[in-house]
């Protein structure tokens, strides 16, 4: 007598097989549409976490945040 886990996975399987072939589908549509799905969300993430400044700066040298740097005479140096 065969597991229960194994009886499951063959009936997912016929279950599967037959709605792609209602769809008009086969298994190997199947992964193309997947690793598309992953390929775009994985890249709308990675553009989001590489994107540029965000635009909330403001322009001219008032704006700059200090860089914490000294002059050659030891005093600390203003951000401009």
């Amino acid at each position: 007598m065969r597991n229960w886990t194994e009886q499951d996975r063959d009936r997912l399987e016929r279950e599967l097989d037959d709605e792609l072939k209602t769809r008009g589908l086969t298994r190997r549509d199947l992964i193309k549409g997947g690793m598309g799905m992953a390929t775009l969300l994985g890249l709308g993430a990675l553009f989001a976490a590489c994107g540029g400044d965000g635009g909330d700066r403001e322009s001219g040298s008032a704006a700059r945040a200090p860089t914490g740097t000294r002059s050659s005479q030891g005093r600390a140096r203003s951000g401009s």
